[in-house]
């Protein structure tokens, strides 16, 4: 994420630690493509770039952009090992009508603020929830972090509620390859192209599926297997409405999962 130029601010920090001197130390932010669009530097620093320069920050204080997106830095004391200072991270949100900073939503976009959920996915740190608006995600996802991924669960009914997304895909339309994965109140289409709608893979422990509508799939849910039948064991699948698939829920392989009050109906082959 870009700090400067074109691009607004988004709030993320440069951290510095302890062992930063003046004698020419710098961080550099680097881009998904592996370029440097924006520095801190420490001292004198000619190389790639003069910037920012900041002079020798105590032991224990980090420097960061403001959030405004502003030239200065301001004084961060005590950074937290492994997070950043400034704006945390925690909530996403997700709205298929947005498309760039003049229209999103009041967030900052790019940042907190994205019409692509796969995106959202992607910026997310681990134990995040993603907020999705109701409206219609032709996505593949692929998750692969603990996270919480939130649309319209409703009320105590089996099912999502009446503004729930919906996330369609002629393919796997969600992919799980991550523990401590929570999906709810989501319309889930797999556009009867035979291929499995929710995927719980190798290894996937304590996920929870619940409050959503999983049709048109070859199988709705499916749990462990792949080529070399890896398990997929302690998870939820709960208040779900599951049907017009060619199987409904189907455990290739694991041990504890809890399957109970879906309402799993007019499947082609098999229920569970």
């Amino acid at each position: 994420l870009s700090l400067s130029g074109e691009i607004p601010a988004k709030g993320f920090i440069i951290a510095a630690g302890s062992n930063l001197n003046n004698d020419g130390d710098w961080i550099g932010l680097y881009n998904s493509e592996e370029e440097l669009v924006d520095q801190v530097s420490f001292g004198d620093v000619a190389v790639p770039y003069n910037v920012n320069v900041v002079n020798n920050p105590p032991d224990g204080q980090s420097t960061g952009r403001t959030i405004d997106g502003g030239p200065d830095f301001q004084t961060f004391a005590n950074p937290t090992r492994g997070s950043s200072n400034g704006t945390t991270l925690s909530t996403l949100y997700v709205d298929s009508e947005w498309s760039d900073s003049e229209n999103d939503g009041g967030h900052t976009w790019g940042f907190d603020a994205f019409s692509s959920i796969q995106d959202a996915i992607n910026i997310a740190p681990e134990g995040a929830t993603i907020n999705v608006e109701s409206g219609e995600y032709e996505e593949e996802l692929t998750i692969d972090k603990p996270l919480s991924l939130v649309g319209d669960a409703g009320d105590e009914t089996i099912g999502p509620g009446e503004n729930a997304p919906t996330i369609s895909s002629c393919g796997k339309v969600i992919r799980v390859d991550a523990s401590d994965v929570s999906i709810s109140g989501f319309i889930l289409d797999g556009e009867g192209c035979g291929d499995l709608v929710i995927r719980l893979g190798t290894d996937v422990t304590e996920a929870d599926v619940s409050d959503n509508e999983i049709v048109n799939g070859y199988r709705g849910v499916g749990l462990g297997g792949g080529n070399n039948g890896d398990p997929a064991s302690d998870n939820t699948i709960e208040n779900n409405n599951i049907h017009s698939n060619e199987t409904g829920v189907r455990i290739d392989s694991g041990d504890d999962n809890i399957i109970q009050n879906n309402n799993i109906h007019n499947n082609d082959s098999e229920g569970i």
